[in-house]
């Protein structure tokens, strides 16, 4: 089986996504006697990054149209305009994706994987000229709801988008669903598609769990990135806590700086450590332990971080944001969702972790409920999907 990757990631980070494509794809490498696979990474100008270690192995291409962002933001909302008023097709990075394709792949790929949903009809169209078996899958990771919440107030932008969006979705094969929510969206834009839920995988098979911490001591894990994240939001509502706590961040981000200074200015500096990137974010955990861990996302996909929070049998306090989080967390039992922006939801629920007057399982318990997105499942479930899909006539 040749399956061929196209998205927008850079895989110079070690987030959540990478470790999801990372876990699937050498399962497939493993489980598959016959198979290659190559990732496209489409960018908006041409720019230079450091791939990380972990994906410098793979067969890994970059490229774009565009020399610089201004070229890039010139005819993307040139192209934005066009379709709006005479209906053009809207293609992103249309001659060197087909470049690629045309230079590399005389043989054509089964399944053309497509993570964002922008470049769907780039692929359409390529597909439809190179390759007539191939199969187009469009794998979410959050994207639709990123770009939908991005610009809930941009009225006008949001219609162009989503004509845009719309017309793309009914342009694929089959979708992959990483949450309940993410499909609801999918078939909200095309109610005839082919979605499958399939989770994020994580390793939930460890024997470890991480002991409750005797004072109120609460983490945070992954990347600091205020716009999605909302740590701001986080802080502001620690600030109101006025008994003891600590919070442990682990993680880097663009915004650390920006976030050190509102910790300053919120007064809690002194109540947070900061650890920066852990390759094993949880031995920083094991020696105090940790009462609960935190999320207060705006928006996500299927957030890795929870599922490997209650797999290490910690509790959950997490922003109920659209889609991702009903997925992982049962209330009173690994964890609570509050209503995503609401501040004294959120203040509520940190008070009664940190007086103990909350319901929550024991962390044996906790642990269990994050069998059903363990790699082994999760990823054998994959597998037998794309096989049903090649084999098919879509």
């Amino acid at each position: 089986m040749k399956i061929v990757l196209v998205g927008n990631k850079k895989f110079n980070v070690y987030g959540g996504y990478e470790k999801v494509i990372l876990t699937i794809f050498n399962y497939l490498k493993n489980n598959l006697d016959d198979f290659t696979f190559y990732f496209l990474i489409s960018l908006s100008h041409n720019q230079k990054f450091e791939i990380i270690k972990d994906f410098s192995k793979f067969n890994i291409e970059k490229f774009s149209d565009y020399n610089s962002k201004y070229i890039y933001k010139f005819f993307y909302y040139s192209k934005l305009m066009k379709n709006f008023i005479l209906n053009t097709e809207f293609l992103l990075n249309f001659n060197s994706t087909k470049l690629y394709f045309k230079k590399y792949h005389k043989e054509e790929p089964d399944i053309i994987l497509v993570t964002n949903p922008f470049y769907i009809n780039t692929i359409y169209k390529i597909r439809n000229e190179f390759f007539i078996n191939t199969k187009i899958i469009y794998w979410d990771h959050g994207d639709l709801n990123f770009y939908v919440k991005r610009f809930e107030k941009d009225i006008f932008r949001r219609i162009l988008l989503e004509r845009i969006l719309i017309n793309n979705i009914k342009k694929a094969d089959a979708h992959f669903a990483i949450s309940t929510g993410i499909k609801n969206y999918i078939q909200s834009y095309d109610p005839y598609s082919k979605v499958y839920t399939i989770f994020n995988p994580s390793s939930v098979n460890n024997n470890r769990i991480i002991k409750k911490s005797k004072t109120p001591i609460f983490t945070y894990i992954g990347r600091l990135d205020d716009k999605v994240k909302n740590l701001s939001f986080m802080f502001k509502g620690l600030s109101l806590i006025k008994k003891k706590w600590k919070l442990k961040i682990i993680g880097t981000g663009p915004d650390e700086r920006k976030l050190k200074k509102i910790a300053k200015k919120l007064k809690i500096d002194s109540k947070i450590e900061w650890y920066g990137f852990q390759k094993d974010p949880y031995s920083i955990l094991e020696n105090e332990g940790v009462s609960a861990l935190l999320l207060t996302s705006k928006s996500e996909g299927l957030p890795m971080v929870l599922i490997e929070a209650i797999s290490n049998g910690i509790p959950v306090i997490s922003s109920n944001c659209k889609t991702g989080p009903e997925d992982i967390i049962i209330n009173g039992v690994n964890g609570y969702l509050f209503e995503e922006g609401n501040l004294d939801d959120f203040v509520n629920l940190l008070s009664k972790v940190i007086t103990d007057k909350i319901k929550i399982a024991s962390r044996d318990k906790i642990k269990e409920t994050a069998k059903k997105f363990s790699e082994e499942l999760v990823c054998k479930n994959f597998l037998n999907i794309l096989k049903d899909i090649s084999n098919k006539n879509c």
